[in-house]
């Protein structure tokens, strides 16, 4: 090491100080001392925030309808999307009047008064269906109601651009559904096309859709919300893992959720495990432990 010990006059001087120490005094001088970083003081990847899975949040009930909806997402058609979550209904057997529904809506109603455009209806029969303005496939598997029940849903933005005409083929070959991990058919396409790749698809919502009518009650835990990425089906079986919650943040390669909601939080059911903020609203809602 002697001979690499040169001795520099008017110029910055650089010393060793232990294995995983560079220590640069001049006029532009960085210090990096003990830590695993290099020179240019690139930072470490932050650590996991701990994951608990205590309680849920309860919406509904007989005689009142709840939600809960996300802030604002902004998204469209042209730009694939995910949405993940684990939710407990009753046994229901019924028409749209009632149906649960997910929505990713921007306001407006259609000629039934439910919120759209995005409309993923469960009905608890053969005739479920997902719609996208005018464009509707249906879904004939059924929740295990009464337990948890884990759903996924994709959409790619595969040959879609901003004027793409959103047709119900086209809706049925983009969209995909996963229930417990396992990839769920989706048929019958059907309706008039109503919206194009630029339509906006702005907040996630999870029941109280329909003006006027109750729907059921359920719970729900761990949503999650990726704007921009459609998860494969190698990833959804992850998130799946063995039939129980666990942290998506935790799991190599995922990607890491747009919008996250825990429902840890006793004060705030609408606390934001991203942003770690209160992000959105609910309604006829109650955090309940296990």
């Amino acid at each position: 090491m002697s001979k690499l010990n040169t001795e520099m006059t008017g110029a910055p001087a650089i010393a060793m100080t232990g294995k995983k120490a560079i220590e640069i005094v001049g006029k532009d001088a960085i210090e990096v001392i003990g830590r695993k970083a290099d020179a240019f003081n690139v930072p470490e990847t932050p650590p996991i925030p701990p994951y608990t899975n205590t309680s849920y949040l309860s919406i509904g009930s007989a005689a009142n309808a709840g939600h809960f909806e996300t802030d604002s997402l902004n998204m469209s058609p042209s730009e694939s999307f995910s949405y993940s979550y684990w939710i407990k209904v009753p046994n229901i057997s019924t028409s749209y009047t009632n149906a649960l529904y997910t929505t990713i809506h921007d306001g407006t109603r259609d000629q039934y008064n439910r919120l759209e455009p995005f409309q993923h209806q469960f009905r608890g029969n053969s005739s479920n269906y997902i719609a996208l303005g005018g464009s509707y496939i249906k879904f004939s598997s059924n929740y295990d109601t009464g337990n948890w029940v884990h759903i996924v849903v994709t959409w790619s933005n595969a040959n879609v651009t901003s004027s793409t005409s959103i047709t119900s083929s086209l809706l049925l070959s983009n969209t995909t559904l996963y229930i417990n991990g396992a990839w769920s058919q989706l048929h019958s396409p059907a309706g008039t096309a109503s919206l194009t790749g630029a339509s906006l698809l702005d907040k996630f919502r999870i029941g109280d859709a329909v003006t006027s009518y109750i729907e059921p009650s359920f719970s729900i835990s761990d949503i999650a919300i990726w704007k921009g990425t459609e998860l494969s089906s190698t990833q959804v079986s992850e998130i799946y893992g063995t039939g129980t919650p666990d942290n998506i943040r935790a799991i190599a390669n995922m990607p890491t959720p747009t919008r996250y909601y825990l429902f840890e939080d006793a004060t705030d059911p609408n606390y934001e495990e991203i942003s770690q903020s209160s992000l959105g609203t609910s309604s006829n809602g109650t955090i309940t432990s296990y």
